[in-house]
């Protein structure tokens, strides 16, 4: 019986074209909610360590794209960015109902 052929892809190999350009090591994409006053903080204390946090506007503008699909922008955020920083904070949480609609 004839062993089975693999082909190994690398994610490098299979991704778009601008996902192969090399990252800032300095860049970190941030994801934030609605609590300005932690999200300043944050961004304050990223250039404080020499690190550059990239914003939302900066990311649409690296899809060269004027109406660009939220997918491209990740994309191209997450192919510059060396780290991704995720800040939740108690506003962005919403709590369980205490009672459920009616049916009605």
């Amino acid at each position: 019986m004839k062993e089975p052929e693999y082909v190994v892809v690398t994610p490098l190999e299979s991704a778009p074209d601008h996902r192969r350009e090399a990252s800032d090591e300095r860049k970190v994409f941030v994801v934030h909610g609605r609590n300005i006053e932690a999200r300043d903080a944050l961004f304050a204390f990223l250039r404080a360590i020499d690190l550059h946090p990239i914003e939302w506007e900066e990311a649409i503008a690296m899809a060269n794209d004027t109406t660009p699909y939220i997918g491209d922008v990740l994309d191209h955020a997450f192919a510059k960015a060396q780290a991704a920083v995720v800040l939740l904070t108690g506003d962005d949480m919403t709590p369980p109902r205490q009672t459920l609609p009616s049916a009605a």
